[in-house]
């Protein structure tokens, strides 16, 4: 039963990403610092995650009225290395019942941090995700991402690194 419901919500999040990457050409792509070549920087396309913080520097974001973090950081590049992240996980996913009753599972977690090196010249697509119950980073590799795309690609799936808190825990919080 695991394995359909997490074959499950793979589905449904890739079905929400192709959606989301065709909405693309709307989100505007913000460059952290134009003196960088395009050949020393790296393209990331967050998913899910709603950073806060970027090595060390404050990124702008505002919370809605349901306390939700919006970060301005969604399609960006960035100086290709080892970057450090910190983000509150905002992810909502779809579901229908066996009757065709709509609902949807919302996924909340605060003061995440990622750490991870990024290669120069690559477009990422970093994403919130769950794999056998756990909640994690997805992080997939392109030399130019596509447009558009019916599911993830296997092979440029480069990691999924588990979730832990700023403060070296695991609680995250579910609201269905």
């Amino acid at each position: 039963m695991n394995s359909i419901m997490n074959k499950k919500i793979a589905l449904l999040g890739a079905a929400a990403v192709c959606a989301l990457l065709l909405l693309g050409s709307c989100v505007s792509m913000m460059v952290f610092d134009e003196t960088i070549p395009k050949e020393q920087s790296s393209v990331l396309f967050f998913y899910g995650i709603e950073v806060t913080e970027y090595n060390g520097i404050a990124v702008p974001y505002k919370k809605n009225m349901l306390g939700d973090t919006q970060s301005s950081w969604h399609y960006v590049v960035l100086p290709a290395g080892t970057m450090e992240f910190n983000f509150d996980v905002v992810y909502s996913e779809p579901h229908t019942d066996a009757f065709g009753r709509h609902s949807r599972t919302n996924y909340r977690g605060e003061g995440h941090k990622l750490t991870y090196n990024f290669e120069p010249n690559f477009e990422y697509m970093v994403m919130f995700s769950i794999r056998d119950r756990i909640w994690g980073i997805d992080i997939y590799q392109w030399e130019k991402m596509p447009k558009a795309m019916v599911g993830f690609p296997e092979e440029n799936r480069i990691a999924f690194l588990p979730l832990k808190s700023a403060d070296g825990s695991s609680e995250n919080i579910i609201l269905e």
